[in-house]
C-alpha cells in the first residue's frame, strides 16, 4: 500500500510507488493524455480536451463535450448502461466524466431495496431504525432530519446541517443527479467492549465507488463529556474497519470543510479513466483526518 499525507489526512492508496508524487498533491504525474484523434499526448485531460476543441471540433458529435467523445472512443462505448436493470441507457456525468451508473429513481431505489434485503439476511433487520431505541432517538430529533430535492428532483434523505450542508454543496459544486448519491447501503461491524455493533455510513457515490462520512468534529458544548469519550472510542474504532476494508473508497468530512473531498474526486475520476464500467479497479482508498 502506498500512502501519502494531504493536509494533515492519511491518502492510502492500492496503487503501484511510481504513480506517487509523496508530499503533493499529484497523482499518476507520469500519466500522459493521448488524443483519440490524433494520438498527441498531454500532461493533462484539460489541456487533451482544448485541442481537441481547437483541432478536432468538426470530429465531435453536436451535443457532446470532448470528455464524452474521448471516453466513447478510449472505451468503445456509445452509451451508458445501468448497472441495476441492465436495459436502460443513462446519461452522461460531465463531471465524473462518464456515464451514470442508474437511469434513474426506479433502479437507484431498487438497488438500495436489493442492499437492504442483503442486510436483513445478515443482520435480521432491514436498518437500525427497526431498533426501538434508535427510532426513539430519530423521533426526539424529527426536526433536523428532512430530504434534500436535487435539480433532477430526486429526494436524499438528510439527518442534521452538516449532512444537509454537504448535499446542498455537491448539487451546487458538482452538479450531480440525485440518483448518484445514496444513503450509503452497506454496512460494516465493529466491536466495542466486547459486543459486536454495525456501523452504516452516511452516504455512498457509486460513480466514484466513494463511502462519505459527515461529522460535526464533535465539539458539541451539550454533549456530556463521557458520552463525548465513548464516541471518539467508538469513532476510532470504525476508523480502523474502514482502513482495513479494500473494496470501496472512504472519506470522512469533519466540520463541512470540502477541499480533500474536491481533490478525491478528481483524484479518483483521473485514476479511473481506464474503467469505463467501473468495476472497482480505484478502490481502498482512505482519507481520515
Amino acid at each position: 500500500m502506498s500512502i501519502i499525507t494531504y493536509e494533515g489526512v492519511d491518502f492510502n492508496l492500492n496503487l503501484p510507488e511510481n504513480t506517487l508524487q509523496t508530499e503533493s498533491t499529484k497523482i499518476n504525474v507520469d500519466r500522459v493524455w493521448k488524443c483519440p484523434c490524433c494520438k498527441h499526448p498531454y500532461r493533462t485531460k484539460n489541456a487533451m480536451y482544448d485541442h481537441m476543441y481547437k483541432d478536432h471540433s468538426d470530429e465531435i458529435p453536436d451535443g457532446m463535450s470532448a470528455a464524452q467523445y474521448a471516453f466513447n472512443i478510449r472505451n468503445n462505448k456509445t452509451f451508458g448502461l445501468c448497472v441495476q436493470c441492465r436495459t436502460n441507457h443513462t446519461p452522461w456525468n460531465e463531471a465524473a466524466e462518464r456515464y451514470d451508473r442508474f437511469c434513474g429513481p426506479q433502479c437507484r431505489n431498487a438497488y438500495v431495496v436489493e442492499a437492504k434485503r442483503r442486510m436483513i439476511q445478515k443482520y435480521g433487520k432491514a436498518h437500525l431504525l427497526d431498533d426501538p431505541k434508535f427510532q426513539q432517538k430519530m423521533q426526539d430529533g424529527r426536526s433536523i432530519a428532512g430530504q434534500y430535492k436535487f435539480a433532477d428532483e430526486t429526494l436524499v434523505p438528510y439527518l442534521g446541517s452538516y449532512e444537509y450542508d454537504f448535499l446542498n454543496y455537491i448539487n451546487n459544486t458538482y452538479n450531480w443527479n440525485g440518483t448518484e448519491v445514496l444513503r450509503a447501503p452497506m454496512t460494516f461491524e465493529y466491536v466495542y467492549e466486547g459486543r459486536t455493533h454495525v456501523y452504516m455510513p452516511d452516504y455512498f457515490l457509486p460513480n466514484f465507488n466513494l463511502i462519505v462520512e459527515i461529522k460535526d468534529g464533535g465539539s458539541n458544548p451539550n454533549m456530556h463529556h463521557k458520552i463525548q469519550e465513548v464516541d471518539k472510542v467508538k469513532e476510532a474504532l470504525k476508523d480502523n474497519v474502514m482502513r482495513s476494508q479494500t473494496k470501496y473508497n472512504y472519506i470522512k468530512i469533519v466540520n463541512k470543510e470540502y477541499q480533500t473531498f474536491d481533490f478525491l474526486i478528481k483524484a479518483i475520476t483521473d485514476m479511473a479513466w481506464d474503467d469505463p464500467d467501473f468495476k472497482g479497479k480505484v478502490n481502498g482508498i482512505i482519507m481520515i483526518p
